[in-house]
């Protein structure tokens, strides 16, 4: 358990931005059948030794050297990588391969291994002391990045996969030659990637090292070309024609590989180094997690750049977050020649007009220095965000992504938009959770299980306790948490959207026992996702903005999630958020109206769900339509909870919090969920319960970790409230045998 917290954020984000990289590399391949039979090879194959670096080497061909395999080999190598994502290799160290797992791995190395010998490759005369100096190898390269395949042919069976890389730009004296390894018997492929490749020919020393002997190591040289080069000049600029920050993706379109925009902004000193992952870091493009064709690798740009680029055939993506129409376009970059491109953003929507203000609640970033608050301003701007939480986070141990402070004196504001400290903490056995708007952080490793103290704290400093990764949450343990405080009205809001997934089905089990809670949404930047590309949105009305306003908004429920749709919804004039109170069942007026970007966006579906269902609902199935509209009369009956669900055609969706109709003598709860809801929950406590007392024993175990011995030091308190707890839950029942009894007494 210990292992699955610990490993939680950068597994998703590692997950996430995998899914993204091969996105990119099989962006022009339209094939839509794989070649290999994946259930059948499964079921014949028998496990086979770990074959050493064979995943890194499937994942680097993909990224890097797309450009030598065709249509039918791209989605072969795809479906590889997926194999060795799915098997163990995918996993923290110290975690035990499944048998499943160790078949995936298996099945994935052997196709593999057919798969090379289908790719373009030079064979390297290692054996060949003399040519291998005086010949060089000969590698003409598509780009200023790239990659070739080479084959090593010795004596004896076996395949063995390397990989290493070279970065043209960085001196390299012979004496430091790169050492490129191979194995003693059978074939050895290496894939060797170029990068910051300079146009024109240039030569290169290197050593082909047998078994990593450095005695047996052989000189060769590598004589690179590399693609002449023009120059791109790009201005992007707002509604207003403003020069403004965006995300930025630019691809060299032969070889599908990316590069950096001039004007680029680095985050890792921020975010990367510190997210725990090489794959967040220096000069690190971000994942953008939206639905459709826009999802990508991008990277965070100032409006104005130039770039000496290869020439060839160029595409770039331009986003500036969901109320603004993607850009793509297409261009050449001529040899000595310069290609100017101005970009104006249109804006399909505007919010704010409407009272609504957008805001992430998740984004972690150092925040010490007015420079990190201006680099961190940038990427709010790019995204078109209002309200940007930067949360220290921690865990049992410690804290990262450190904060210079909490409190008004430290949020940093320029015009409406504003960079807010807060924390995620504690990370723990009860989930993740969120403390926003705090004073100052709210911290005591001695009480790190006790989440009600932590709310209580956040709450008198006059801040909002919420709950992360409720789209996530299985892998994150959240319903313990929720369990514990819903039933103690001690948490504000939920994030029911993230990573591109809107999964409401914790969200409804809680409001199905009658308890309130805020819909609410987070990036969880860097790990997989970029800041904005899901977002809430406050209901301000007229007022103008203000961020106390906006956190009140968000603890009052006047909120919808989106990663593209809009909502605009009431009852009776009442908005998300809001209570209409009845002293007998009549009728009430529930409209509704959804809209997005034509051809995306737009949405397909709108829904109405009452208590966790669906009961009325209005369809499109032409893109094209950029609205959908739904009046709907409804009886107050015996109260419950309504909220609208959208789905786009693109895939994206939208989703408000409840307006909670109240019927006096009557709790607003699905009256046929609640028993398996109320069992449900008494499950989880009992469960802890017994857990406490498995970690109260270990207490004395000098092999303890330190998480378990965290646990053990408040087990005995927790269980006490975990008592307490029951007790509530078993006061709704009797409230709902009540109400049972009242309900049959109704005419």
């Amino acid at each position: 358990m210990s292992q699955s917290i610990f490993y939680g954020c950068v597994m998703v984000g590692m997950l996430f931005l995998l899914s993204l990289l091969f996105r990119t590399s099989i962006a022009y391949a339209h094939g839509s059948e794989e070649a290999l039979d994946e259930e059948r090879a499964l079921a014949g194959i028998q496990p086979e030794p770990p074959a050493i670096h064979a995943k890194e080497f499937a994942q680097t061909l993909l990224r890097y050297g797309g450009y030598l395999l065709n249509e039918q080999n791209t989605i072969a190598l795809s479906q590889i990588v997926r194999l060795f994502e799915e098997s163990s290799t995918a996993m923290p160290a110290g975690i035990q391969e499944t048998p499943e797992q160790a078949k995936r791995r298996t099945l994935a190395q052997h196709e593999l291994a057919h798969l090379v010998e289908k790719i373009s490759n030079i064979f390297v005369p290692v054996d060949d002391l003399r040519g291998l100096r005086l010949n060089p190898i000969t590698i003409n390269l598509p780009g200023a990045a790239g990659a070739v395949l080479l084959r090593i042919e010795r004596p004896g069976s076996g395949v063995r996969f390397e990989v290493s890389s070279l970065d043209l730009e960085v001196l390299s004296e012979p004496g430091a030659a790169p050492r490129l390894l191979f194995g003693e018997k059978g074939t050895t492929w290496h894939l060797l990637v170029f990068k910051r490749v300079p146009a024109g020919s240039s030569k290169h020393h290197v050593l082909f090292v047998r078994d990593s002997d450095e005695k047996d190591s052989r000189l060769a040289i590598l004589k690179i070309t590399g693609r002449p080069v023009g120059h791109l000049k790009v201005t992007i600029r707002d509604e207003m024609g403003e020069i403004t920050s965006a995300l930025v993706r630019l691809v060299h379109r032969p070889t599908n590989t990316l590069y950096q925009p001039g004007s680029f902004i680095d985050m890792a000193s921020q975010t990367g180094n510190i997210a725990g992952s090489s794959d967040f870091g220096f000069e690190q493009p971000m994942a953008l997690r939206v639905a459709g064709q826009w999802a990508g690798l991008y990277w965070l740009a100032d409006g104005e750049f130039s770039n000496a680029l290869p020439d060839g055939e160029w595409e770039i993506f331009i986003h500036h977050g969901v109320e603004f129409e993607p850009i793509r376009d297409v261009f050449r970059i001529e040899e000595g020649k310069t290609t100017t491109r101005d970009y104006q953003l249109i804006r399909w929507t505007d919010m704010k007009r409407l009272g609504w203000w957008s805001g992430d609640d998740h984004v972690h970033a150092r925040l010490m220095t007015n420079q990190d608050a201006a680099r961190l301003m940038k990427w709010a701007v790019a995204a078109d965000i209002h309200v940007a939480n930067i949360l220290t986070m921690g865990d049992w141990l410690r804290l990262w992504y450190p904060q210079r402070g909490f409190g008004k004196d430290f949020r940093y504001q320029v015009g409406d938009r504003v960079l807010v400290p807060g924390q995620e903490d504690p990370r723990f056995y009860l989930g993740h959770t969120i403390g926003l708007n705090v004073q100052e952080l709210v911290r005591d490793e001695d009480k790190y299980l006790f989440s009600d103290w932590v709310a209580d704290e956040i709450h008198r400093q006059g801040g909002l306790y919420g709950h992360a990764h409720i789209s996530h949450y299985r892998l994150f343990n959240g319903e313990r948490d929720l369990a514990m405080l819903m039933p103690l009205q001690k948490s504000d809001f939920g994030a029911i959207m993230q990573c591109n997934t809107l999964e409401p089905e914790l969200y409804y089990k809680f409001l199905n026992l009658g308890f309130r809670l805020a819909a609410s949404a987070g990036s969880d930047t860097p790990y997989g996702s970029s800041v904005g590309e899901v977002r809430v949105y406050v209901y301000l009305g007229e007022r103008p903005f203000d961020p106390d306003a906006w956190f009140d908004g968000l603890k009052a429920g006047k909120t919808f999630v989106t990663n593209g749709p809009m909502i605009d919804f009431s009852m009776d004039g009442v908005l998300p958020g809001g209570e209409i109170v009845s002293a007998e069942n009549r009728t009430l007026t529930l409209k509704v109206k959804a809209w997005g970007l034509r051809g995306q966006s737009a949405p397909k579906r709108l829904m109405v769900v009452r208590n966790g269902k669906c009961i009325e609902e209005s369809v499109s199935d032409d893109p094209e339509q950029t609205e959908l509209f739904l009046t709907k009369t409804v009886e107050v009956g015996y109260g419950g909870w309504f909220a609208i669900h959208v789905l786009g055609h693109d895939g994206s969706a939208a989703h408000t919090t409840p307006i909670y109709v109240v019927r006096n003598g009557f709790r607003t709860w699905s009256i046929e969920e609640a028993p398996g809801l109320i069992q449900w929950c008494k499950q989880i406590l009992q469960e802890m319960d017994e857990d406490m007392d498995r970690h109260l024993k270990m207490v004395d175990d000098p092999a303890t970790m330190p998480y378990d011995l965290a646990i053990a030091s408040c087990a005995k308190e927790f269980k006490e409230k975990i008592a307490q707890v029951r007790l509530v839950y078993e006061d709704l029942e009797k409230v709902l045998a009540q109400e049972l009894i009242a309900r049959r007494r109704e005419p």
